[in-house]
């Protein structure tokens, strides 16, 4: 078996794992951790920053549209939670999701420049790719909802827009922190194992 085909075999290999993790949390439990009655840390972009990393930006990319694709899936065959309705509009379920790798692919390469030749290159350049990829998921989400509906939602419900900015902004703070310092920890972490794994099963 060639190079290339053996690169390719692995690489859809892996997509296929991690696309079905992907469902696995998508459609259940799983894919959350409950801090709060009102904070959870979802898991369902953990996967595609590891294809991301692990596979290059094309395999990232086409695990942020399947990501974004499942939730658009999930919110249309079982709605559960008060922001699900949003999410079967695609500009807020799939578009966002696409930001995903390519902020987390930015923030990788650019870290892994600047410290070149440094013995924490590696992990820091996964732990910025991982916060970089959070972020632009929570806020990327979750400012698409803003701008589409929180001037409708304002209006029938009577509420004052900088009330609705504070409401969205406060789910963004409880939500964006925890999620990104989970991702800072998990992906280095899961990166670190692959790596190790890989090296005691090549050739």
């Amino acid at each position: 078996m060639t190079a290339n085909r053996t690169s390719r075999v692995r690489t859809l290999t892996t997509m296929g794992l991690l696309l079905g993790v992907m469902a696995i949390f998508t459609f259940t439990p799983l894919g959350f951790i409950q801090i709060t009655p009102i904070v959870a840390v979802t898991l369902m972009h953990i996967p595609v920053l590891v294809g991301l990393l692990c596979e290059g930006f094309l395999p990232g990319l086409l695990l942020g549209f399947l990501f974004g694709a499942l939730s658009l899936v999930r919110a249309l065959t079982a709605p559960a939670g008060l922001l699900t309705p949003f999410f079967m509009n695609p500009l807020v379920s799939i578009l966002p999701r696409l930001a995903v790798p390519c902020a987390a692919w930015l923030a990788y390469r650019g870290a892994a420049a600047a410290l070149r030749g440094r013995k924490v290159r590696m992990a820091a350049a996964w732990t910025c790719s991982a916060l970089a990829g959070t972020l632009t998921n929570t806020v990327g989400v979750l400012g698409m909802i803003y701008l589409l509906y929180a001037a409708p939602l304002a209006e029938d419900l009577a509420v004052a827009s900088t009330g609705m900015r504070a409401f969205f902004g406060g789910i963004v703070l409880t939500n964006a922190l925890p999620e990104a310092a989970f991702a800072a920890l998990v992906v280095p972490a899961l990166m670190s194992a692959l790596f190790r794994m890989q090296r005691r099963t090549g050739p």
